[in-house]
């Protein structure tokens, strides 16, 4: 009985101390898991700061993918009820810079970091699992005919029974700035807001 007890003894230790070590180092094994699944997705060069990782929540902060892509802080919230279907439940970014025209067709369209298009299979499966997404203080930059076009605004989006997947898109300004020599007279575009659902 005493041997029992010595080897329950140790094995408690053991397991308190793995389950100790993870959540002291959780922020960094978090970062580390991330990081490695972005790769495996094609997405090399990420770079953020896990501030804060629970079962339910990750917060990421200082997101940077490549030149095109800046992110002040996303707050990832998970729900473990629909862990095989859509983990994520909702993602909320405040402060995105991304520059669409290096973004869309080098980073989003292709797959695991190939230049093969996605399939109607795969984009597809992606919108299944898409999370509620709200966007806060997001800038786009654009170039068309010579020009830079920058929208700023917001975003709300997120799966609706009627609808399925369905979104609000806020326009606060659009600026238009030549690009290139060639291009020296201003675009002069009328001031509105813009309301997409």
């Amino acid at each position: 009985m005493r041997k029992l007890f010595i080897a329950a003894a140790i094995v408690f230790v053991f397991v308190f101390v793995f389950v100790g070590a993870a959540v002291y180092w959780r922020l960094p094994l978090a970062q580390a898991a991330l990081r490695y699944g972005l790769e495996t997705a094609g997405i090399d060069g990420a770079r953020f700061t896990v501030t804060h990782a629970t079962f339910s929540r990750l917060v990421l902060t200082d997101i940077a993918i490549g030149k095109e892509l800046r992110v002040k802080e996303a707050d990832i919230a998970f729900d473990a009820a629909h862990l095989f279907t859509r983990p994520v439940a909702k993602l909320s970014l405040r402060g995105v810079m991304a520059d669409a025209a290096g973004l869309l067709p080098r980073r989003l369209m292709t797959s695991g970091g190939s230049s093969e298009p996605l399939s109607d299979e795969k984009i597809g499966a992606i919108i299944r699992v898409l999370p509620a997404v709200v966007m806060h203080d997001g800038a786009f930059r654009v170039t068309v005919k010579g020009y830079d076009l920058t929208m700023s605004g917001s975003l709300k989006a997120g799966w609706d029974d009627k609808s399925g997947y369905a979104g609000v898109l806020d326009l606060h300004a659009i600026e238009a700035k030549p690009n290139d020599a060639q291009t020296s007279e201003a675009l002069v575009l009328p001031k509105f807001a813009a309301r997409s659902a």
